[in-house]
């Protein structure tokens, strides 16, 4: 059996598009005029070249200052949903039905995902943040196959 090595088509586009907004709601006011609530939205799209998502839709929030002493720690949700591209749903379709593996690590024809993610950042020192965060993956691996699954971990942001 042979490999078949895969090169880019020169002729075909390799794009990604996004727009993202965010926007300040509240204000509290304090130590600095970062202080307050905002809210976030985005959008990306990628050829199939690019990535093998091809869309991806976000909307969040963040709270900066909302404990009276803490006024730099920072509170946050989001909302990601991810489209796998078309092209790779129907190629591991084609090959499950085959009878061949799709892929290590792939359990089933892969569509999409979301997951739903919640944080709280502490500022330690400048430049130097520690994050505890919770997230709720719907669908991982982007099929029905894995059960949904809930994550908690700890992010050490470093500024240099």
């Amino acid at each position: 059996m042979f490999a078949k090595e895969v090169f880019h088509d020169a002729t075909k586009p390799r794009d990604t598009f996004y727009i993202e907004a965010d926007q300040m709601v509240y204000r509290k006011g304090g130590q600095h005029q970062m202080a307050g609530g905002y809210i976030l939205a985005g959008y990306v799209h990628n050829t199939p070249s690019v990535s093998t998502f091809s869309d991806q839709v976000y909307v969040g929030a963040s709270l900066l200052g909302i404990i009276p002493r803490r006024p730099f720690d920072r509170f946050g949700v989001m909302y990601s949903y991810y489209q796998m591209s078309p092209a790779i749903t129907v190629g591991q379709r084609l090959r499950q039905l085959a009878g061949m593996s799709m892929g290590a690590f792939v359990n089933g024809p892969q569509t999409h995902s979301a997951i739903l993610e919640a944080y709280y950042g502490v500022p330690i020192r400048p430049g130097l943040v520690l994050q505890p965060e919770f997230e709720y993956m719907m669908r991982p691996g982007q099929t029905s196959v894995i059960p949904n699954a809930t994550l908690v971990g700890l992010k050490v942001l470093g500024n240099l």
